[in-house]
């Protein structure tokens, strides 16, 4: 006879197993980070299997690890928004020290590149790519500000990284 200790562990082990690909593309197109969505999903079931709650069927318990994934994800999403906010300062306060001069003309030069290829880029392009690294929305709130779908938004977004990548590269390698 199985204790409740090993129908809970069977029961999260079949959960993981039968739903793991379907998984990695729910947490991968909320966070859009390959590096990311694996360690999503195994935070996700470590937790889980050091909780102590108690799943009626496979169905309940493969709802609430959705769940769960989907709130790790929005935490991760604002982490990384806050840190982003707290770059710039830390930046803007590093680079105004005087001990830094070359730096902050590395980083003056580094800056005119990129925007001179911003303003290459054609203008929904360019506007896109605006609205998602300076004013920081996401893919949907852009793709519903310009009314786009979400491709047309990710696939704009391809292209602006393409061109400063490809525009940057000799820079940066060299």
């Amino acid at each position: 006879m199985k204790t409740h200790c090993q129908d809970r562990t069977a029961l999260l082990e079949a959960v993981y197993r039968e739903n793991y690909r379907e998984m990695l593309f729910y947490v991968q197109r909320i966070l859009n980070d390959d590096f990311l969505v694996e360690d999503i999903i195994q935070d996700t079931f470590t937790h889980l299997y050091l909780q102590e709650t108690l799943f009626l069927s496979e169905k309940v318990l493969r709802d609430y690890v959705y769940g769960c994934l989907r709130n790790r994800c929005i935490d991760l999403l604002r982490r990384k928004r806050l840190w982003r906010v707290y770059e710039e300062i830390y930046r803007d306060e590093y680079f105004s020290k005087p001990i830094y001069i070359e730096q902050e003309s590395i980083y003056n030069e580094l800056l005119s590149l990129v925007e001179y290829q911003i303003n290459k880029l054609p203008p929904k392009c360019k506007l896109i790519f605006s609205l998602k690294f300076r004013e920081g929305q996401t893919n949907p709130e852009i793709s519903k500000q310009l009314n786009l779908s979400i491709k047309t938004v990710e696939n704009q977004l391809f292209i602006a990284r393409k061109s400063l990548k490809d525009y940057l590269y000799p820079y940066l390698c060299s």
